[in-house]
This record gives structure tokens, C-alpha cells and sequence, in this order.
């Protein structure tokens, strides 16, 4: 679909994908209310992902606080990303930019992103390159302006099978 002229995120999206992957076969864009349900969406992502030729990547930059998320709807979500995933679709989720308080601003305990806290996706955060301080140049986690790659322990999901082996609280850690 159309993207909103005054979206600027979609359009950055866009324009990244197409520059670090210059051999796409096209890009399609999927725009819909943050503010709803995200069953709908992804139901629609995954059925053009399985359809022929469709798309094999699906890469958000919008999320959902997990948090107010209803049961239900999550469910369902996870059977659609596992499905997806079943049939091929990678899918790559940002973990947001409230550092570990993904229900920012209304409530800034801490918290989770969704998609990116399933088990079907892969989190994504933000780094920025910094002088090291043997003179070198290190990554380090982008923080700036108040804001901050996401991440925390708190998400209701069950710790997926590849983070067995980390320390901390039985749920998925992002």
C-alpha cells in the first residue's frame, strides 16, 4: 500500500533495505494503525509471504508494548510468525527505542516489545559506533535524546529453545 507522505520511519525503512540490498526484487510496504490489533497485519504478511513469489523477509520497525497485548490476539500472532516461518519467512523485528520501557510514555516500567519478543522473529536493536577507548572504534548500544535500544527480561512468552543456555528468568529475553 501507499506510504504516508509524513511517515518519515516507513520511508527510511525503504531506502535502507534498497541500499544495503541493491539486488532486490522489489520491496512491498505494508502501512496500518500501530494503535490496533496486529493479528490483521500479520495475517496479511504471512499469506502474501506463501502465496507464490511472495515476499520471504518481513522486517518491522513498529511494535507493540507486549504487555497490553490481550492473550488472545498474542496468541494468535505466534501461530501466524511460526507459520510464517514454516513456510520461510524471515522475520526481523526492531526491539524499539524506549530502552527497557516498551509501554513508554504511559507507563515506563519495564517492559517488551512485540513482535520482536517471539520466538519466530529476530530483535533487532540500535548501535551506534563510538570511539573505543584503546583508540579503535567499538559499537555500543544507541542511546540518545532520551531514548534507547529496547530490551528487557519481562515478556510473558516462554524462552525459546536457542536461549536455554542464558542466564536469568525462564521467559524470552530480548
Amino acid at each position: 500500500t501507499d506510504l504516508v507522505p509524513d511517515s518519515s520511519e516507513p520511508v527510511l525503512d525503504v531506502l535502507a533495505a534498497s541500499a544495503l540490498a541493491p539486488g532486490l526484487d522489489g520491496i512491498v510496504a505494508y502501512q496500518f494503525d500501530p494503535y490496533s490489533s496486529i493479528v490483521l497485519p500479520l495475517a496479511t504478511v504471512v499469506g502474501d509471504a506463501l502465496a507464490a513469489n511472495g515476499p520471504d523477509v518481513l522486517s518491522t520497525s513498529v511494535g507493540f508494548c507486549e504487555a497490553t497485548q490481550m492473550p488472545g490476539e498474542l496468541s494468535i500472532a505466534e501461530w501466524l510468525l511460526a507459520v510464517g516461518a514454516a513456510g520461510g519467512l524471515t522475520t526481523v523485528a526492531s526491539a524499539g527505542d524506549t530502552g527497557s520501557s516498551a509501554c513508554a510514555p504511559t507507563d515506563e516500567s519495564e517492559s517488551v516489545l512485540y513482535p520482536a519478543t517471539s520466538a519466530y522473529a529476530t530483535a533487532v536493536g540500535g548501535t551506534t559506533v563510538a570511539a573505543g577507548s584503546t583508540g579503535g572504534q567499538q559499537q555500543v548500544v544507541w542511546n540518545a535524546d532520551g531514548n534507547a535500544g529496547g530490551g528487557a527480561q519481562t515478556s510473558t512468552l516462554p524462552r525459546p529453545w536457542y536461549q536455554a543456555s542464558v542466564p536469568g528468568p525462564s521467559n524470552r529475553i530480548v
